[in-house]
């Protein structure tokens, strides 16, 4: 079965099927890889360039794209993503493991199993994330996908908010390692959950492609297009500074300016809530006049709210007032450019030979994302101690890097500026389009029209 054969009903269940998975998906996925993966590590001793190291294992594992490709055009993408997302909670559960380890052989030991363990997780996740934008190609409508997207983020953030609420408060005053191991199993068991609405989803997009001569040629074809090579590069050195940046923010929280566990939390929860109530409007605003002004706007944005990190420092106001303010503008901006960078991605793959598409795609960009995270966790751990006073600034190993990182957006800002808009065409496009259509019309009918005759007939 394809998209097109599903009736309005179908579609419509699941598109909801869908959005109930990505709300239990990203309550797990918040618990068991997200910042509370990272305040569990730096508990059982992790260093930062571990933590980098930890950090780079989500990209790179995309390594294995390229060979899922077939298996996602021969049994579709929902079968693979069952697969892929089932093995990955099974593995989830190995966690648990971890401050044994640290009790028989240390933080060295505890940290070594982690990454171990983390390592195949996504590994396994990686397995279904090819099959992630066929499913969505098949089901959303291309004039649905703004609102959709938006939709989608709205309730991914609403759920990493409900997380963050019940951890910060369960996490408060813990030093040690067992709380986090309660919300561990609450991560497990809502990872399960979400494989039921996953299997209700209809079984859409496969294709019988055969492994014959020509099948590298297919494969390759991406890196032929001139066009999506140029995206490609707009989506590499974006995701390269994005990716690179998200965990030692939290790490700055928590060291830099000395706030507890439940602070870190509450804190980028505000930035969720900034994501929230604005979604809507990028969605309806990407869907109004393209995602290309909507990532313009939320590069631009995402910079600034790197550079106001520099004001903050350990002191009251800013723990009550600039912190949560910070994070919430941060907020607003990495909703958007959430929304505008998968309705951009989703024009810029077409649906013939889109398997191929996905995969370069998710490959090239994980493996320069996993290469920069780990670098930057090298490079904080070879900066540790140095301050610089330049002015009222002063600039430890983290403002170096938030600024370093900040001006590393200035290159996908300025490639961005020279790709086309989406192919699902923005609709000051269209009408742009249509104006040009009417003036080849009536300039068609002006030739076809019989000349007037201006002598008087006698």
């Amino acid at each position: 079965m394809t998209g097109e054969q599903l009736t309005a009903e179908q579609r419509e269940a699941a598109q909801k099927d869908l959005l109930r998975f990505t709300a239990l998906n990203a309550f797990s996925f918040e618990i068991l890889a997200g910042q509370i993966l990272i305040l569990f590590a730096r508990q059982v001793g992790a260093s930062l360039a571990q933590i980098g190291l930890l950090s780079a294992l989500l990209p790179f594992a995309s390594i294995i794209q390229l060979a899922v490709a077939p298996l996602v055009n021969r049994f579709g993408p929902r079968v693979v993503m069952l697969v892929g997302w089932g093995a990955r909670t099974a593995v989830s559960v190995v966690l648990f493991l971890v401050p044994v380890a640290g009790s028989t052989g240390g933080a060295a030991a505890a940290t070594q199993v982690l990454l171990w363990v983390m390592g195949g997780f996504y590994l396994c996740r990686a397995l279904g994330m090819s099959s992630w934008l066929p499913l969505l190609q098949e089901i959303v409508p291309p004039q649905d996908r703004g609102i959709y997207l938006s939709r989608q983020e709205w309730i991914r953030q609403v759920s990493i908010v409900l997380v963050a609420v019940i951890t910060a408060a369960y996490l408060l005053g813990e030093t040690g390692t067992t709380r986090y191991l309660h919300v561990i199993g609450i991560g497990v068991l809502a990872a399960a959950w979400s494989l039921y609405y996953l299997w209700s989803v209809p079984d859409v997009g496969e294709m019988a492609e055969s492994l014959d001569r020509d099948y590298l040629k297919r494969a390759m074809a991406p890196a032929r297009d001139t066009v999506f090579r140029l995206y490609l590069a707009f989506s590499v050195t974006l995701r390269m500074v994005l990716t690179a940046v998200a965990p030692f923010i939290v790490v700055f929280l928590r060291e830099g300016l000395g706030l507890p566990a439940s602070g870190v939390i509450a804190v980028t929860t505000v930035g969720s809530i900034g994501a929230i109530v604005t979604l809507g409007w990028w969605g309806q605003w990407s869907d109004r006049h393209g995602a290309k002004p909507a990532l313009a706007m939320s590069i631009v944005g995402m910079g600034i709210g790197l550079l106001l990190w520099l004001l903050a420092e350990p002191s009251p106001t800013w723990f009550w007032v600039g912190v949560p303010a910070v994070s919430f503008f941060s907020g607003i901006f990495t909703g958007g450019l959430t929304v505008s960078m998968s309705k951009f991605e989703l024009g810029f793959i077409p649906a013939v030979g889109r398997a191929h598409y996905v995969a370069l795609n998710v490959t090239v960009v994980g493996l320069t994302s996993a290469a920069a995270t780990f670098f930057a966790g090298r490079l904080l751990q070879l900066l540790s101690g140095i301050r610089i006073e330049w002015g009222w600034l002063t600039f430890d190993q983290y403002r170096i890097f938030f600024v370093l990182s900040a001006a590393g957006l200035l290159v996908p800002l300025v490639i961005r500026r020279i790709l086309p808009e989406e192919r699902a065409r923005s609709l000051r496009a269209l009408m742009r389009r249509a104006w040009l259509r009417r003036a080849v019309m009536l300039r068609r009918m002006a030739r076809r029209a019989p000349r007037r005759k201006f002598f008087p007939r006698r």
